[in-house]
């Protein structure tokens, strides 16, 4: 309405006089045109320009320690920052998503490639994040990467390739990972590696030895045993002492890893050089039932006797101060309770046949 008003008012007022029954027009005022002149205030104004704000400031925890710590929060917060993700560390060279990986931060790492980070992105020494990975093990964050588009060729200003790292000796391994203060244990470690040499392919790959699959077996990973076994690994291997792969997976009671190394043809009767007992020997002490009939079904004969005479039936009858003596001699986790009930299933085998 206020636009209609002033509208008449430039134009001049029409007066509309009912006369009668005739309508008659009477024109006050013959204005003559003139220039409409818009207030000031009425002027269009120009269009606001939108300024974008600012980011807000980083979180005083460092990109690489909430990686290391595993911390989401923080790395959001970093990304709202606009943080570089792929950043390297000044004094170590490295990439928050190296330090996730070599510390285990698996969700952390998640994170970082989910939001953009780079799993190609050269390190201070022109590897990669998966060299970290078959550094310390890695197997699932290897896996990770690799699903991430992960050079898997790369190699180091040393000219180390992926599969060197993961033929590194574990003097070495030790050596570098005491003094970055990683605590690596070398049976996690080799286990790591063997699976990661089977996601590459490569099998046994060149380091693919007694070491790497002494590792799995310990470990109990019975998928990267089969794929080192079949890259070539020896199923009659020994350890360090010349226990039989098998017998170190009977001790331990895994029963899936002895069903595979005896699909592969080891040896289930395989003495120890120490003591001259077999696999079921050492299934019969610790009382690993499941690993005792896995040795059975491949023919073990429980007629063998330790360089002391006995049997695998006889050492059932161990008491258990001294099977908890062996058993930390030879750092087997074992409870009483469990062993005992293990002891009776693998007597009730042994007299079923």
């Amino acid at each position: 309405m206020k636009i209609l008003s002033r509208l008449f008012a430039a134009v001049g007022g029409i007066v509309l006089l009912a006369c009668g029954t005739t309508a008659c027009v009477a024109v006050e005022e013959a204005a003559t045109p003139a220039e409409i002149v818009v207030p000031a205030e009425e002027a269009a104004t120009p269009a606001a320009t939108i300024v974008p704000a600012e980011p807000p400031p980083p979180p005083a925890v460092d990109i690489w320690t909430a990686a290391a710590e595993g911390d989401l929060e923080q790395l959001e917060a970093h990304k709202r920052a606009g943080t570089n993700l792929d950043e390297l560390q000044l004094d170590t060279g490295v990439t928050p998503l190296m330090i996730a990986i070599i510390v285990g931060q698996q969700e952390a790492a998640e994170w970082l490639l989910g939001n953009g980070a780079d799993a190609n992105v050269e390190m201070r020494d022109g590897g990669n994040a998966l060299h970290g990975a078959a550094f310390v093990g890695n197997a699932d964050a290897a896996e990770l990467l690799m699903r991430h588009g992960v050079d898997v060729n790369a190699v180091n200003s040393q000219s180390d390739t992926v599969g060197d790292i993961l033929a590194l000796d574990w003097g070495t391994t030790e050596y570098i990972s005491d003094m970055l203060q990683l605590g690596l244990m070398q049976d996690q470690v080799e286990a790591g590696r063997g699976r990661i040499r089977a996601l590459l392919g490569g099998g046994a790959g060149e380091g693919g030895g007694a070491g790497d699959i002494l590792g799995a077996v310990s470990f109990g990973d019975a998928a990267s045993v089969r794929a080192l076994l079949g890259g070539g690994a020896d199923a009659n291997a020994t350890g360090p002492d010349g226990t039989p792969l098998i017998m170190i997976a009977a001790s331990a009671g895994h029963a899936d890893v002895v069903a595979v190394l005896v699909e592969a043809g080891a040896n289930v009767d395989e003495p120890s050089l120490a003591s001259g007992a077999t696999a079921l020997h050492a299934a019969a002490v610790f009382g690993r039932a499941e690993a005792a009939k896995a040795l059975l079904d491949g023919g073990a004969d429980a007629t063998v006797l330790t360089n002391d005479g006995a049997t695998a039936a006889q050492l059932l009858e161990l008491d258990w101060a001294t099977t908890e003596y062996i058993a930390e001699m030879v750092a087997a986790e074992v409870e009483q309770e469990a062993l005992m009930a293990g002891r009776k299933k693998i007597a009730d085998m042994l007299n079923a046949r």
